[in-house]
């Protein structure tokens, strides 16, 4: 069964971005604060439109850093499965999700739509002044991306626990 470190339920009760919760018996529960919370922001965000966005500093900024949690939680989540399920570790962020692509956890598209998506949250954190707010943007089209990857961890999960 995949399970998390002895303080992975403290980080969550603190409400930091962990994604993988030991509940109730070790039964793992994904959660992805782009589900959550961030989502509505994000997809409040993309119905305003490009102009507005550009526009508004704050919702700028604030929609970088849910962006950037998003990709995070995903990258925190597939470097824990690719680890707990033996597999072929990977040298960065964006390789992680290719490591479970090669597994069949998820599809050849998705993983390398994450690890771009990985590239973006990799200059969102560290590259502040190579931000092109356009692109930014424009990866609100993909919060998909985000949502199919939860459900393949999910989908994995479930049948994880039906093996155990």
């Amino acid at each position: 069964m995949v399970k998390l470190d002895e303080h992975a339920a403290t980080r969550a009760l603190r409400g930091d971005a962990v994604d993988l919760v030991v509940l109730n018996d070790a039964t793992p529960l994904l959660r992805h604060r782009v589900l959550r919370d961030g989502q509505r922001l994000l997809e409040r965000t993309a119905g305003r439109g490009l102009d507005a966005y550009l526009a508004d500093a704050e919702v700028r900024a604030a929609t970088e850093r849910r962006l950037q949690l998003a990709v995070q939680g995903c990258i925190a989540s597939c470097a824990h499965l690719v680890s707990e399920l033996g597999l072929e570790p990977a040298g960065d962020y964006a390789g992680v999700f290719g490591s479970l692509r090669a597994a069949g956890v998820i599809d050849a598209g998705l993983s390398s739509r994450l690890a771009r998506a990985a590239g973006q949250r990799n200059m969102l954190a560290h590259d502040h002044l190579a931000i092109d707010d356009r692109l930014v943007f424009g990866s609100l089209a993909r919060l998909d991306d985000l949502r199919g990857f939860a459900a393949a961890v999910q989908r994995l999960l479930a049948a994880d626990s039906q093996l155990g």
